[in-house]
């Protein structure tokens, strides 16, 4: 029954640097969160199953400057995670290993840092959800995918998509790609995927797209 709030001013970091285990509800009201997991430093991130952290505003999950490509911190959501609160964006710089829930009810979630997206990965409203280039290496580090994607408002943008989730929304394919031979992912039933890319850019598709 535990709540926690991030109030700081806008544009601050505010820095975790040991495991944080959420088994209640984290509000980000106002400021950004960076994990720090290199060196001395052993931040990470576990949200419970039934737990939630809410982003109330255009909050970022941010990582060190000096962790790129060395030591990626964990971040793990068995939970809820949901933006219900700003129109802009919310960047996900550390990787996610999602088995949960992500929520986007207004503005933009985007996936910066790679990870295994499992769950259920929705969007309501206005709200979107953007799998983006990975920072860490480089966009062809893939971006698991082995969610239930049901957003109406995702777009690939950037990332390498592999696994086998299923999309039962409408994916938006910008940039990026599907994977370098792993995985199935599948176009469901009531599935779209929008190839709308450049004129003469031609976008690979590297495993098998049911």
């Amino acid at each position: 029954n535990g709540v926690m709030t991030l109030a700081g001013p806008n544009g601050e970091h505010y820095m975790l640097v040991a495991l944080l285990y959420n088994a209640g509800t984290i509000n980000l009201a106002n400021g950004n969160l960076l994990i720090n997991y290199c060196g001395y430093n052993n931040g990470a991130l576990f949200n419970a199953a039934g737990a939630l952290l809410n982003f109330q505003h255009d909050a970022s999950i941010d990582i060190s400057s000096n962790q790129f490509g060395l030591c990626d911190p964990p971040f793990n959501n068995s939970g809820t995670i949901r933006k219900s609160g700003g129109t802009g964006t919310s960047y996900f710089y550390a990787p996610l290993n999602n088995s949960g829930t992500v929520d986007v009810q207004t503005g933009t979630i985007s996936f910066n840092g790679g990870g295994d997206l499992k769950g259920t990965l929705q969007s309501e409203g206005t709200g979107s959800l953007v799998l983006a280039t990975n920072i860490y290496n480089s966009n062809l580090i893939p971006l698991v995918l082995d969610a239930n994607l049901t957003s109406t408002n995702a777009f690939l943008q950037g990332a390498y998509l592999e696994g086998t989730g299923t999309i039962s929304g409408v994916l938006t394919w910008n940039s990026g790609g599907f994977g370098e031979g792993l995985g199935t992912p599948t176009v469901g039933t009531n599935g779209v995927l929008v190839l709308a890319g450049v004129n003469g850019t031609d976008y690979p598709l590297s495993l098998t797209l049911y």
